[in-house]
């Protein structure tokens, strides 16, 4: 179920807010014709429900980005999941910073959309953005 709402918003074009993202993006040529697409996910933790089992401070998030063409046509995409297992004496710290989860692509030059969804496990909330990149 949590897969398929995640793949879902992914290839939808609405933006939503769950919670707190942002979506930083930036490029690297490494080539004549290609480069190196960097994404830097940053998630605010304050809105999450941990949940609390064995002392800690439980809750894994999902992130995955896809990367499409100027047409909306999909290129390619990344999954990672983030497992949260905060200690009290932590959570704090980490609820005030976030978390931030990078991510790249090699890509040619060209207009590309950048669409990133997050999904956390004990809500369940999810948030999803678009960055918009072009790279000569």
């Amino acid at each position: 179920m949590a897969k398929e709402e995640i793949r879902e918003a992914l290839f939808t074009r609405d933006e939503l807010k769950g919670f707190p993202l942002e979506l930083h993006t930036e490029y690297f040529k490494t080539g004549p014709q290609t480069a190196r697409l960097s994404m830097v996910a940053h998630v605010d933790l304050k809105t999450l429900r941990f949940k609390k089992e064995n002392g800690r401070n439980q809750d894994d998030l999902t992130l995955m980005a896809g990367l499409f063409d100027h047409n909306g046509n999909y290129i390619s995409g990344t999954q990672k999941t983030v497992n949260l297992r905060l200690l009290d004496a932590n959570l704090e710290r980490w609820l005030w910073s976030g978390i931030t989860v990078p991510a790249s692509f090699e890509v040619k030059p060209g207009a590309y959309v950048l669409r990133l969804v997050v999904r956390d496990s004990s809500g369940p909330l999810l948030a999803a953005q678009n960055g918009v990149v072009e790279i000569p």
